[in-house]
Parts: C-alpha cells; sequence; structure tokens
C-alpha cells in the first residue's frame, strides 16, 4: 500500500541485496524487515499462501472447495486479413456437458488478429498446426476451421490445463485477523473457460473502495472492516461460482443432486431458446458477463419460453 507521499507500508520482506559483515545476502540469511501498515491486502493470485500463514497464527480457515473442471484448452493468435473479412467478429460452440466435449471460440483482437481457444473436456487440443486445424474441423461451428485455415502469421500456440475451480472461503474465518484482506484468485479461481475472474475481481476490487471511502467519511477506524469484506467477498462468490461449477459437474450428472440435475435441465432449454429469442438471448448475456443476478432466467417472461419450448438444437446437439 502506498501513502499519499508514496511510501510503501504493510509489508515484510527479505532484502536481496549483500548483508553486513559476512558478504551473505539477507534473504540467504533469513533477516527480515517489517512495514507497518493501516491495511494489508493479499493479491498475491491461485499461489497464495495466505491459508498457511494464518494456521501459523493459529487462524483455522475451512476446507477449501474444489470442483475438478477437467478440461484443456489451447490457444493461438494468427492474422486477421482485412480484404474479404467476415461478417461476424465472435466465432462460439460451447462447450456443454454431459454431450459436447469439444468446444472453441474465436474473437477478433487489436492488431488486425484473431484470438482462438480450443477447448476439449478429458482430451488436450493440439499444439502443433495440422492437429489444431484438424480439432477446430471437428467442431459444428465451422468458422473456427475456416479463419485458422486462412492464417498467413501466427504466434505461438500455448496449452493451460490448470483450469479447476478452487474457492478458499475466507468468510466463514470466526477471528478473522483485522486488518488484512485477501482478493481476486487469492479467494476464488474459476474456470477460466466461463470468462468470470476478471470480472469477479473487478468487482472485490470496488467492494473496499466505497467501505473505506464509508468509514473515512463517518471518521471511524479500519477496525472490523476486514471481515466484513471478506463476508461479502463470500456472498459476491456464491452466484459466479454456482454457475461454473454446476456446468463442470454435470459430466457426471447421475453423481449429482436433484436440484443441481434440475438446474441443468433447465439451463439446456434456456441456451434453445436463447438462440432463436434475442430477449432471452440478451439476458443471458448480461447474467453470463455479471451485469445482472441469475434470477433474471426465473422472470415470468423467460421462464415461460422455456417451458413451453419446442423441439430444437439445443447446445447439446438435440
Amino acid at each position: 500500500m502506498r501513502d499519499a507521499q508514496g511510501r510503501i507500508g504493510g509489508v515484510t520482506y527479505r532484502g536481496s541485496g549483500e548483508g553486513e559483515g559476512d558478504g551473505q545476502p539477507d534473504l540467504a540469511r533469513g533477516r527480515t524487515t517489517e512495514l507497518a501498515a493501516d491495511l494489508v491486502v493479499d493479491a498475491s493470485g491461485r499461489t497464495s499462501a495466505l491459508t498457511g500463514w494464518l494456521g501459523e497464527l493459529g487462524v483455522t480457515v475451512p476446507a477449501q472447495r474444489t470442483v475438478k473442471a477437467k478440461v484443456t484448452y489451447t490457444s493461438m493468435n494468427f492474422d486477421r486479413a482485412e480484404e474479404g473479412h467476415p461478417d461476424y467478429f465472435v466465432a462460439y460452440q460451447m462447450l456443454f456437458a454431459p454431450r459436447v466435449a469439444r468446444a472453441g471460440v474465436l474473437l477478433a483482437v487489436e492488431g488486425g488478429r484473431w484470438t482462438c481457444s480450443l477447448f476439449g473436456f478429458q482430451e488436450q487440443p493440439p499444439t502443433d498446426d495440422a492437429g489444431y486445424l484438424e480439432f477446430a474441423h471437428a467442431l459444428d461451428n465451422p468458422h473456427l476451421a475456416e479463419q485458422i485455415a486462412r492464417r498467413t502469421v501466427q504466434e505461438p500456440t500455448y496449452r493451460y490445463p490448470n483450469v479447476d475451480n478452487r474457492w478458499r472461503p475466507f468468510h466463514l474465518v470466526k477471528d478473522w485477523p483485522d486488518r488484512l484482506v485477501a482478493v481476486g484468485d487469492a479467494v476464488c479461481v474459476f474456470n477460466p473457460v466461463y470468462g468470470q475472474g476478471l470480472t469477479v475481481a473487478a468487482m472485490e476490487a470496488e467492494l473496499p473502495h466505497g467501505m473505506l471511502a464509508r468509514q473515512r467519511a463517518a471518521g471511524r477506524p479500519l477496525d472490523g472492516v476486514a471481515r466484513d469484506f471478506q463476508r461479502r467477498v463470500g456472498r459476491l462468490l456464491l452466484a459466479p461460482w454456482t454457475l461454473s461449477t454446476n456446468s463442470d459437474l454435470m459430466w457426471g450428472p447421475r453423481q449429482r443432486a436433484v436440484a443441481a440435475r434440475f438446474a441443468h435441465w433447465y439451463n439446456t432449454r434456456l441456451f434453445r431458446v436463447a438462440v432463436r429469442d434475442a430477449s432471452v438471448w440478451a439476458r443471458f448475456v448480461r447474467v453470463v458477463t455479471m451485469a445482472a443476478s441469475p434470477a433474471v432466467f426465473f422472470h415470468p417472461a423467460v421462464a415461460a419460453k422455456v417451458l413451453t419450448a419446442g423441439p430444437g438444437r439445443g447446445p447439446d446437439g438435440r
């Protein structure tokens, strides 16, 4: 944290420079220096060691919640020619449990490029050029393979298999230390296929801004803010966590609770309607981008269409 003068506080660190006397760096000798702070923020990401540090202080954190996605995605950026540009800037095939185990997304991005990600459940989309194109050809949406085949310049292809959902339930810690907050992936990591992580992190960043402003306006100290913040983060995470994990859990639907199976059945019909109804699609996009609550899916105007939907092609191909 920096104050108005740009000074940093609230950090304990080990120096990497030369130590005094014995010629050893401070890091090698285990020396530390402590800087006081009014508020310490852990934004160190998915590799955060906060749970262990709290344990050393005698603070117990409930067991981490983990839902394994078993999905790998492989991404490539390549040139997007202006001449003969298609009449779309996004092409998408949805990964949908338990039947649609291959998917992909193609997005027009800056610099005259396409960025393409291919997804596979219990399968790793290839990183070699021929295999990548072959995988794209296997998708129902032909636009991804069409544009990949047209590329003349490309950047390196990367594979990312670490897509499990993990939630450290700091909001349930009864004796949470004062003036310490955790945000972003240090608290909850989502399967990135659903694109929720950045949005959630931004919403979490807005929380302390408002909370601290109210404390200052009322002339109150920061005591008690940290625990309240973590509880608010817990409430904020519930909706995106449910959306993400319900989808990932449905790769084995028979092992899931009735409520989860019903939600999946409802969502299947919802998607079937959304691809044909602009108003339903607009609501779906607002929920996925976290601009609206999932409750809008059950608005009477939407529910009536979903429950009376006739035969049609849904995300599961039926």
